[in-house]
């Protein structure tokens, strides 16, 4: 029986020209979050053989449905198959594409080899600083690369996800020594989506932890929205603090900023290292042009009572990297301290709301005891 289609889908267009068998590949999701089944419906509607794996009512709805697909100017409906069971899973994938949040990434682990061919490729695409030394150090003995995607993914419904960016696509780059990041480009530039290959995958994941915390964290404690924190001087010096703190520490893991598709992250060392006004202007440009009003991603996490956020990965990353340098990091110590703190203590929470003046004597606090 074909899956059931609603009027709103029924006149899209396929994402792109299918491959051919040739140029099929069979792949899986492990992980159908909302990058999970963003990344799944691209590759399916480009006519790869997907599997998404999950749970919950999503995977019951793209199993009845399929899966609405939205990327900023276009629309198609596909059907990739869902399950909720690895033991639903049959055979083995040329690439696996892990995408359970960080903290989930260990417990995963276990089932990774006897899903993948013999010369098939984990790609880890995860935020932060931690996961592909995670799975080298349980699975070394695997085709590995680390992915790093710039677009935005969100759920609209249990069968449908979008993605608003204007720019933007996906970079990989090799971890273990044997991979082509290539093959797995390509079935990207197939889906029509920019892609970058890189060497370092190192450089890669640091330059995209910095756009990661700009205007996530901060906005998430205050409980505003990044065109808020950009707006208010005081939070923004802050948040300029913490990235500067940032870009120096990643110089000295030995690794540098490197642009990401759609985003000249190389170029972001040079402006904030600017005057402060400056910079502000600058940034608040770009954030009001995009994301202005739009919530970052750990606040949606803290609104939806989540007790577990990415902050570790990032702010607690580089302030546990400045450690083994010998270089304080006092602000980004601090951001992680407080974001976890308010993830476990709504009262915590409560008293940050809105209260720019107590988060900065915390950080003042901080800076003062580096």
């Amino acid at each position: 029986m074909a899956p059931k289609q609603s009027s709103a889908w029924d006149r899209t267009a396929p994402a792109c020209d299918p491959v051919n068998s040739q140029q099929q590949h069979r792949i899986l999701v492990f992980g159908a979050g909302a990058v999970g089944t963003l990344l799944g419906g691209i590759l399916a509607g480009a006519g790869h053989d997907v599997t998404l794996l999950g749970r919950g009512p999503r995977i019951t709805k793209i199993q009845s449905n399929g899966l609405g697909v939205t990327l900023h100017d276009r629309q198609f409906r596909t059907t990739p198959h869902a399950v909720s069971s690895l033991d639903e899973i049959e055979g083995r994938y040329s690439i696996v594409l892990l995408c359970v949040r960080a903290w989930s990434v260990q417990d995963s682990l276990q089932a990774i080899p006897d899903l993948l061919t013999p010369d098939g490729t984990l790609v880890t695409m995860q935020n932060g600083i931690g996961t592909e030394e995670i799975v080298s150090q349980h699975l070394s003995d695997i085709r590995h690369a680390a992915g790093s995607l710039t677009l935005s993914a969100d759920i609209d419904a249990p069968d449908a996800v979008s993605s608003s960016s204007r720019s933007g696509g996906i970079a990989f780059a090799p971890v273990s020594d044997q991979v082509d990041v290539g093959f797995v480009s390509r079935c990207f530039d197939q889906a029509g989506i920019p892609t970058a290959c890189l060497d370092d995958y190192r450089s890669m994941k640091w330059s995209k932890l910095l756009l990661n915390q700009m205007a996530n964290g901060i906005p998430a404690i205050l409980d505003w929205t990044p065109g808020q924190l950009y707006r208010h001087g005081a939070a923004f010096h802050v948040e300029l603090a913490m990235l500067r703190e940032t870009i120096r520490t990643i110089e000295a893991d030995g690794a540098k900023l490197v642009s990401l598709p759609g985003f000249p992250v190389s170029l972001l060392r040079w402006v904030l290292q600017l005057p402060a006004g400056i910079v502000r202007r600058l940034l608040l440009r770009r954030v009001e042009g995009g994301r202005g009003s739009k919530l970052p991603s750990m606040l949606i996490d803290l609104r939806a009572g989540r007790t577990e956020l990415e902050a570790d990965w990032l702010y607690g990353a580089v302030s546990a990297t400045a450690e083994r340098h010998g270089i304080p990091a006092p602000v980004n110590q601090r951001i992680n301290a407080i974001l976890n703190g308010i993830a476990r203590n709504p009262h915590l929470r409560a008293a940050f709301r809105n209260h720019p003046d107590r988060l900065l004597r915390n950080i003042e606090r901080a800076m003062n005891e580096a």
